[in-house]
């Protein structure tokens, strides 16, 4: 992928996914390609808060798909033993 922005990869349907959730990948990219060219106090600072944003959002919406796997196998799970 080299320097390529990764926004530009994304498909309209994950960069509209993102954006639904509020996750934020562009201030991330911006603050990685900062970082990039200077790796000075600042840069690092901004790049640390975008990482810690991106992923806060990323834990949130991974434990809601969880959950809903969870609910989805006891649902199963109940119908498969009301068939026995």
């Amino acid at each position: 992928m080299g320097r390529e922005r990764l926004v530009d990869c994304m498909s309209e349907q994950t960069r509209t996914a993102l954006k639904v959730f509020g996750i934020n990948v562009t201030k991330l990219e911006e603050a990685v390609q900062k970082l990039e060219k200077d790796s000075d106090k600042i840069s690092v600072e901004s790049y640390v808060e975008a990482s810690k944003q991106v992923n806060e959002s990323l834990v949130e919406l991974l434990n809601i798909i969880i959950k809903l796997h969870e609910r989805g196998v006891s649902a199963l799970a109940k119908s498969l033993s009301q068939k026995s």
